[in-house]
Formats: structure tokens, C-alpha cells, sequence
């Protein structure tokens, strides 16, 4: 009797629970599931399923494989047609399997992004760009439909971005059939070295997929193609500011490294593509890198393989150079809102690309990342100083201004619901945190009415400090953020235990130890 490991069971009963979890499928998880039973076709191993939809419902039966030695993930169909479970089960599975399979084959056959995958694959670029003209019609997206301007993304991402970057305008995302032809067709253009055509058509392109940056990028690689050093370098700087995605920025440093090679500046060279890795460590990567490393090397007439610079190293260089070597503060701005947007949304297809978008456009910004996490799943929002190192959460009704003439975006001003006030600031000392809170209690204008220290998070203390002015109580509440600096707070308040008050509490309650992660 053909069987599965045990891993290959588990993956046949979770891929068949996520297949009937589909919308158009179930919608849900059945009330129970169990592996019936294994049987082989066309040399691959399949397993029977029966499932319940809900308690008490007769047993379905569904099919998942095929499955291979050695490999857990199959390789073929999740399905069911939902009939019930009886003793011609096997057969129903075989059934389903071969239907699909004719299915399947039938759209290889006539699916235009098959053929042309085909094509492509055997390097007939005339015969992709001919079919590419012949059925370009049969995929066109209108420009506009109900007052909404119609746009084609390659990745869902790119429409979040332009949505966000775009709040005023009504756009709705289409199929994107029409500009996976053109982008076939550009492809092929450029192989036949048909430049002029392929720029013609990227200009089409970004009709429907404004500021796409694949298509940009492509713009640049046809002026490498003809060793158009300056105007690729002009292009380069041009698109720079554009960059929303860290996989871009990769993309974007191992451009600017081919210009410097093409201009003998080796230096640079040899640190831009180092920090590509930063953005890029994949296997294809390393490989770009170390062939690029040995042109070098080559070409230089170099005795040794040039050594990648430390991370310390390469900062201090590209600051004597004075080359933007971070993403633009814009787009950093953009990947916590972007990020933001799919948290709020619950778009799991995008979160964990997001994540770390939010986290390598920041230049690898813990902080950042938790900051969006809190402001999109919980009741509050995080401000967070990079310069301190430290960050507290306030209600979303509430606001934070920061003074961003003042060092360090320092002081601020806080403004609650009820329309009070508190002032912000951090002030420097080298003192122990006992003798400055000695000192500044004694410097207070009026009569201290209470000196005490109270516990607020990560096992620290702040100190409450209550001053009568002539009548008009002055409230501070002073904490370490490390040994040369405190957090101070301060606010008149009408009475203690205010709600002003209770919420300068909280802000030390939901201070971030943002070092871990």
C-alpha cells in the first residue's frame, strides 16, 4: 500500500485545511479532518481526505498531491467537489485529479502568458512581440470607469503606495493582464536591441502603472546596454528619490557600482556594492557581488581580492564622499505608512514584506517598526527619539508637537483630548539622578507641596515633583533615560490626580526598552 511520511501527511492536512479556508471554497476551517487513505498515479503518491464542514454534517471527501520521495511539499492540485465521502472515495479523487488535469492542460495550450513564457524561454523575441501586438486588445483596461482612474500593478504594494502617496485622487487597482503583455513586449525589445521602441514603451507602460519602478529601472539598463555612462548616472540619481522598497534599493546601489567601475573609481565601487548586501542578501546577491568584486580586481590590476569594507567603515566613507547611502527620509516616512496600511487592513499577504521594508528603509530601525506596530494594532501611538533612544505611547486623540528647530526635535509640546497642555523636554546632566532631582527640586519658583519617587516601567523611577506658584500648582515628573540625560515633563494642573496627570503616568508605563526585540 503507498504511503507518506509523517511530514507529508502534515503538509497534505494544512494545505487542504488552507485550500478549504479560500472564500470561494469553505471559508473556514471544518469542523474536523482526518486522513483517510493514500493511493499512487502518474508515479506520484496522493492522500485521501475527509473532512466536516460543521458538527453532526455528513463526511466530504477531498484529495491532495501528488507527493515524491524525499520532497515534503507536493507538487499538484488541492480538491474537492464536496461530494460525500462513501467507499467510491478513490475513484471520486481520481476523477478530480483527471478533470484538472485536462483543465490544466487546455490552458497551457491557449493561456497567452504561457505561450509567451514559452517563447521567452527559447529566446523568440520577434515571435513574443508579435503575439504580443496580436492579443494586446483582448487584455486592454479602460483608463477610467466611473470617475475612477483605472491602474495596473505588478505587485498589490505598488497600488497601497500610489494610493498613499495619492490620497486625493479616485483610482481603482484593474487586472493587470495589459501590462504583463507590454512588460513581455519591453522584454523583448530590449534582447533585440530595438532601444528607442522599448522606451517608446516604457512611456505607455507608466500611463497605467505610474512611477512603477521596475519599468524605471529598466529605462536605466537599456542606457547601460549602450554604455551611456552619464545619461545612465543622470537617470540613477533621477530615480533615486523614488525608491520605496528596499529590494529597489539593492537594485539601485548595484547600479550606481557599475557607473563608478565604468569610471575607474574603484573605492566607491567596492563599498556601494557591499552595502547592497545590506539590502539584498540573497545567494544571486553574493554571487553579483564577488563576480563584480573579481572584475575589479582584474581590471584594476589589483594583487589581492578586494576586502568589503566593515559597516563603520563604510559609513565614514560614504560621509566623506557625501553619497546618499540611506533611502530618501520621505521614503522612509512612506514604509512605516505603507506598513501601517496592511497592519490596519490585515493584508497578511503583505505584512511580513512590509515588516521588513518599515525595518531596512529605516536602516534597520527596530524601533521604527515596533513604533508602526503600536499606533496600528493598539489604542495608542508611539513617539519615538532615535537620538535618545527612547519612545512613549499616547492616546490616538491626543497629539505630540515637536519643536524640529529645537536639538534633537527637542522640546515638544503634548496636547490631550480636553484641550491641556504638557512641555516636553530632555535635559543634559552628568549627575546621579538622586542629586539632580535634589538640585532641580530646590531651583522650583514656590513651594513644593510633594517630592516623591514612583515606579513606572522597566524597573525604573520617576520622580513627581508638585510646586505651588502663587496659587497655580506646576506639576514635573522627571525620568532617566540614561546616565546624562532625563525625560521631563511639565504641566499646570487645577488639582492632583488630574487626568492630564494620569496620562504623563502613562507615558513612562509604556516606555519601550526598544534594544530588544
Amino acid at each position: 500500500m503507498e504511503r507518506l511520511t509523517v511530514p507529508q501527511q502534515n503538509n497534505a492536512v494544512e494545505s487542504f485545511v488552507d485550500w478549504l479556508k479560500h472564500h470561494e471554497k469553505l471559508g473556514k476551517e471544518p469542523y474536523a479532518i482526518e486522513l483517510d487513505s493514500f493511493f499512487a498515479l502518474d508515479n506520484k503518491v496522493f492522500a485521501i481526505l475527509k473532512f466536516q464542514p460543521e458538527e453532526n454534517s455528513p463526511w466530504l471527501v477531498g484529495v491532495v498531491g501528488g507527493y515524491e520521495p524525499g520532497r515534503v511539499q507536493h507538487d499538484g492540485p488541492v480538491l474537492s467537489e464536496f461530494e460525500e465521502y462513501d467507499d467510491e472515495a478513490q475513484e471520486k479523487c481520481i476523477s478530480y485529479i483527471k478533470n484538472f488535469n485536462d483543465k490544466f492542460k487546455e490552458y497551457k495550450e491557449n493561456n497567452i502568458f504561457v505561450k509567451i513564457d514559452n517563447l521567452s524561454k527559447q529566446k523568440k523575441w520577434e515571435e513574443v512581440v508579435q503575439l504580443v501586438d496580436e492579443n494586446i486588445e483582448r487584455v486592454r483596461q479602460p483608463r477610467e470607469e466611473n470617475g475612477e482612474k483605472c491602474l495596473q500593478y505588478p505587485v498589490s504594494m505598488e497600488y497601497i503606495k500610489y494610493i498613499i502617496q495619492h490620497p486625493d485622487e479616485h483610482v481603482k487597482n484593474v487586472p493587470n493582464g495589459e501590462y504583463r503583455l507590454l512588460e513581455s513586449k519591453l522584454f523583448a525589445l530590449i534582447e533585440l536591441k530595438k532601444y528607442e521602441e522599448a522606451k517608446t514603451l516604457i512611456e505607455e507602460i507608466l500611463t497605467i502603472s505610474p512611477d512603477c519602478l521596475a519599468v524605471q529601472f529598466e529605462r536605466i539598463e537599456i542606457e547601460k546596454f549602450q554604455f551611456h555612462i552619464d545619461e545612465a548616472e543622470r537617470l540613477t540619481k533621477e530615480i533615486y528619490p523614488k525608491i520605496w522598497n528596499f529590494q529597489a534599493f539593492a537594485r539601485y546601489l548595484r547600479l550606481v557600482s557599475w557607473i563608478c567601475i565604468e569610471k575607474a573609481d574603484w573605492q566607491m565601487a567596492i563599498n556601494v556594492l557591499s552595502l547592497s548586501l545590506y539590502y539584498d542578501n540573497s545567494d544571486w546577491a553574493y554571487d553579483y557581488v564577488n563576480n563584480e568584486l573579481s572584475y575589479i580586481k582584474q581590471t584594476s590590476n589589483m594583487d589581492e581580492f578586494p576586502v568589503r569594507p566593515s559597516f563603520r567603515e563604510m559609513m565614514d566613507y560614504f560621509n566623506y564622499k557625501d553619497f546618499a547611502f540611506t533611502p530618501t527620509i520621505e521614503n522612509q516616512d512612506l514604509s512605516m505608512k505603507l506598513y501601517d496600511f496592511v497592519l490596519s487592513a490585515n493584508d497578511e499577504r503583505n505584512i511580513a514584506f512590509a515588516r521588513d521594508n518599515c525595518y531596512y528603509m529605516n536602516f534597520g530601525s527596530f524601533p521604527v517598526v515596533r513604533t508602526v506596530e503600536i499606533s496600528a494594532t493598539t489604542p495608542n501611538r508611539m513617539f519615538y527619539n532615535g537620538f535618545y533612544n527612547f519612545g512613549f505611547q499616547i492616546p490616538k486623540e491626543s497629539a505630540v508637537d515637536y519643536n524640529e528647530s529645537a536639538k534633537n526635535y527637542m522640546p515638544a509640546i503634548y496636547h490631550n483630548s480636553d484641550g491641556e497642555e504638557a512641555q516636553i523636554e530632555v535635559v543634559e546632566t552628568n549627575e546621579e539622578m538622586e542629586t539632580f532631582v535634589e538640585n532641580y527640586s530646590k531651583n522650583q519658583e514656590g513651594e513644593v507641596v510633594e517630592n516623591c519617587a514612583c515606579d513606572v516601567a522597566n524597573e525604573r523611577k520617576a520622580y513627581k515633583i508638585l510646586v505651588n506658584r502663587d496659587g497655580t500648582m506646576r506639576l514635573t515628573y522627571l525620568f532617566a533615560i540614561d546616565e546624562k540625560n532625563v525625560f521631563v515633563v511639565n504641566t499646570p494642573v487645577k488639582e492632583n490626580n488630574s487626568k492630564i496627570e494620569g496620562e504623563i503616568v502613562n507615558f513612562f508605563n509604556t516606555w519601550e526598552d526598544f534594544n530588544k526585540r
